[in-house]
Formats: C-alpha cells, sequence, structure tokens
C-alpha cells in the first residue's frame, strides 16, 4: 500500500528514478536490522540425505511438479498484469502517476491483504473437512472467479468501471501463495522442505517475472501498429490466459496429493 501510494506521488514530484531510489532504501535498512539482530532458531538434528536424493524424492511427489508449474503460471499473470496496470491506466485513460498510486494503493494493500488473509483460512477449513488436497482447490476457484472481471477492465473506455472491475481479480491474485506453499511443506520430510520452497520460488520468479513482463511488453510492440495506444489491453490478456492455464494445474495436483502423503509416509 505505502510502495504504490509513495511511488506514484515521488514519480509525479521527483521523477521515476527517484521513486526506484525509494524504493531500494528500505529493503537495505531491513538487510541491516535482519543481519544484525535475527538469529537462526536452534533446531533438532536430522538426517542429511544427499542431493540427489532429494531431488528425486520431490520428483517422484507429482502434486509438486504440478504445484510448482501452476503457481509459475499464476505469477505469470500477477507479475506480467501488474507490471503494466500503471501504464495501461495512464496510457489508456489519461490518469497520473499519483492517481494511479493512491488507487492500487487501497486495492493492492487493502483488497489484496484481505483477500490474501481471506483465501489462506478458506483453505484451512477446506483441508480440515476434506484433507489437505482441498488447499489446491482454492487458488483453482479464486482463478475461475477473477478471470471474467479482466474483461471489463482492460476493455472499458470508462476509467471508474475499470477500476471497480480490478477489485476482484487484484485481491485474488495472491490467493494461490498459501495454499500452495502450505501444501508444498506437507508433502516433503522436513529436511526437504526449505529446498522444496525454493524451487518453487525459482521456477515461479523465472516463468512470473522473467517471461510476464517481458511477453507482454513484447506482444504490445507487436501490435501497436494495427492497435495503437490501445496494444497494451490486449497484450494483458495474455496474463489472463496465464491464470486460466495455472488452473488444470491445481486440479491435477491436487488429486495426485493423497499418494505422495502416502509416499511420504513410508
Amino acid at each position: 500500500m505505502i510502495a504504490f501510494f509513495a511511488g506514484g506521488w515521488i514519480a509525479d514530484n521527483y521523477g521515476w528514478r527517484a521513486a526506484f531510489i525509494a524504493a531500494g532504501v528500505p529493503g537495505l535498512v531491513l538487510t541491516l536490522l535482519v543481519v544484525l539482530i535475527l538469529r537462526d532458531p536452534p533446531r533438532a538434528v536430522v538426517a542429511r540425505t544427499g542431493a540427489e536424493a532429494r531431488l528425486g524424492f520431490l520428483w517422484r511427489q507429482r502434486s509438486y511438479r504440478y504445484i510448482v508449474l501452476g503457481t509459475a503460471m499464476s505469477a505469470f499473470s500477477g507479475y506480467g498484469i501488474t507490471a503494466f496496470v500503471p501504464a495501461f491506466l495512464i496510457r489508456s485513460h489519461g490518469m497520473g502517476s499519483t492517481e494511479v498510486g493512491l488507487i492500487f494503493a487501497l486495492i493492492v494493500g487493502l483488497g489484496g491483504g484481505l483477500g490474501t488473509y481471506a483465501t489462506g483460512r478458506i483453505a484451512d477449513l477446506a483441508a480440515r473437512r476434506g484433507g489437505i488436497q482441498r488447499n489446491l482447490l482454492v487458488p483453482a476457484v479464486a482463478a475461475i472467479i477473477a478471470t471474467p472481471f479482466w474483461v471489463p477492465f482492460f476493455l472499458s473506455g470508462k476509467v471508474a468501471v475499470a477500476i471497480a472491475a480490478a477489485v476482484i481479480p487484484v485481491s485474488l491474485s495472491a490467493s494461490f501463495i498459501g495454499p500452495c506453499v502450505a501444501t508444498i511443506q506437507t508433502i516433503t520430510p522436513p529436511a526437504m522442505r526449505a529446498r522444496a520452497a525454493a524451487i518453487q520460488l525459482f521456477v515461479g520468479n523465472l516463468i512470473g517475472l522473467g517471461l510476464g513482463p517481458l511477453v507482454i511488453g513484447v506482444l504490445s510492440d507487436l501490435l501497436r501498429p494495427l492497435l495503437g495506444a490501445d496494444s497494451l489491453r490486449y497484450a494483458m490478456f495474455a496474463g489472463v490466459a496465464a491464470a486460466f492455464a495455472s488452473i488444470p494445474f491445481y486440479l491435477i495436483a491436487a488429486r495426485h496429493v493423497p499418494e505422495d502423503l502416502a509416499r511420504l509416509d513410508a
């Protein structure tokens, strides 16, 4: 919330370079605090296994493979669309950076925060009633609910309609994180959990951050000769397609969770 609001205001008043510098400073401060204050808590000693054995076990956990692919598609959608939303609103609706920052500070900060907590809570309740595999139904359902709202956001000529349409999908954009991370930690033994989470984040960042903004930007450039300033409207539908593509991955992963839990117990 603070980042969107402050970033837009700083960009309007001091330039976009100053906004990037301001965004980086808190990270440097927190890094120093982590080094000086945080200490790794003591843990019970666990048996060590070879890296090859750990990776082999993760590969045999089919639900893990599909969770990684599903979260990669969700990250592609979230990072790709979010990267271009300010440019889209400025270019297609004539809004200023401060105005965009204020509006999305509220939508992302309040809506996104509440949406992430609510979907995590729903996943917990679903898992208690039907098993941990039901965690993965939450991001699938969230993607189904969110997808139709992107259409009026991208295509409406009225800024008020576009902003109202963005509330639901933006609020649900991080709904996959809690359920998927919790499931990954459940289907892997303690000695492999850090590596399992690291691989999932690596693939998600590689596809989400690495390809999401890139693909949408390239599509916008390719469509510009045909659509002019509206090329970005249609290029961002690639992010919607990625969100929709995540749904079967989550559903397939949920189907394999019981057998992977049995392998873990064995």
